[in-house]
């Protein structure tokens, strides 16, 4: 009966991720389901094999937990070398700018969680001391734990998003060298270009494509003017192409370009958007928080800019819910100081 029950509950846990995605894509807790679903996947699977006696399925859980247990360290190790190699790289390339260093500033977060606090706890220390370890310990472990959660959700969004026709590409502005288009904002307008004409190619219609940016105080020219005569020179038909020009962040990006798609289309529309491929899962919590039906694709960014760069869009995606981490890091430390309490004086 107990059995029945566990694996009852294991069976529904494991459609946790597959209801939530079904539902709802755009959504940082799906990282939070998939985590959930693997592991009930593994432990029922685990649970049959024990019941029922078969040892094959019994050798390959044990497998898969080996695994799992192996590839998070090796994960973390090569993750963090690989974060530290290409933002040395990248303030070598683009000069001592404080958003450059925010990989190392990570990565240093991850050496503490790795070594020094692993070290620390293993001391005996006053009573002050051990409890600034547990709050500093608490902080970085949910830190840590949110970005594998936000790894995860970019990472599943990407990989089963399905395809279809839609009849506009939004795409996001970036920064401008004067009114020149630089890399990272070519490689988004070529994308989109490129997703366009496969979808002709497919026999279906050619989507207008809606370059979306403001001017800002260092730039010549609007962000959407910029691209869309980039894309023009790039051979696209200019009527084949809308501007919006008043937006000044991704938020503007999507609600400015769905009050022009709702008058150019009021019967209805479909639509994506394109942006650099670090950017593609926060871009999409913005355009569901607009309130329009967009997923995105991402246009390929060069290493050495794309690891930090995911860095502070992690930090943003954080500061979209601050005040909800801002209570679940309360809620943490406060059951973690009660236990301390009875721990030590009780």
């Amino acid at each position: 009966m107990v059995d029945a029950i566990i694996f009852l509950i294991l069976f529904g846990c494991s459609f946790l991720w597959i209801i939530s995605y079904k539902m709802e894509p755009r959504r940082l807790i799906n990282g939070f389901f998939f985590m959930v679903s693997y592991v009930s996947i593994v432990f029922m699977f685990s649970l049959i094999g024990s019941v029922y006696e078969i040892p094959s399925l019994l050798t390959l859980t044990a497998g898969v937990i080996l695994f799992s247990v192996l590839i998070v360290p090796f994960s973390v190790v090569s993750f963090l070398i690989a974060l530290w190699t290409t933002s040395i790289r990248l303030i070598h390339r683009e000069g001592n700018k404080f958003k450059n260093f925010i990989g190392i500033f990570f990565g240093w977060i991850i050496i503490l969680w790795l070594v020094f606090i692993p070290y620390l706890s293993s001391l005996e220390l006053p009573v002050f001391p051990s409890y600034l370890l547990l709050i500093v310990s608490e902080g970085v472990t949910y830190i840590l734990f949110m970005f594998a959660v936000y790894l995860i959700a970019a990472i599943t969004y990407g990989l089963f998003r399905k395809r279809k026709a839609v009849d506009y590409v939004i795409v996001l502005g970036g920064g401008l060298i004067g009114d020149k288009v630089p890399p990272l904002l070519a490689s988004r307008i070529m994308k989109a270009i490129e997703v366009a004409h496969k979808q002709e190619q497919s026999g279906k219609q050619l989507p207008t494509l809606v370059f979306s940016g403001g001017k800002g105080s260092d730039e010549l020219v609007s962000e959407a003017e910029a691209m869309q005569k980039y894309a023009v020179e790039a051979g696209f038909p200019i009527e084949k192409t809308i501007i919006e020009k008043a937006s000044t962040n991704t938020k503007e990006n999507f609600l400015f370009s769905k009050k022009i798609l709702d008058m150019q289309a009021p019967n209805g529309y479909t639509s994506l958007f394109v942006t650099n491929n670090f950017h593609v899962f926060r871009a999409s919590l913005w355009a569901r928080q607009s309130g329009i039906d967009a997923n995105g694709i991402g246009s390929k960014t060069r290493l050495y800019y794309a690891l930090n760069a995911l860095i502070r869009e992690y930090a943003g995606v954080l500061a979209m819910k601050k005040r909800f981490h801002a209570i679940a890091l309360l809620l943490l430390l406060a059951g973690s100081t009660t236990l301390f309490i009875i721990d030590q004086f009780i």
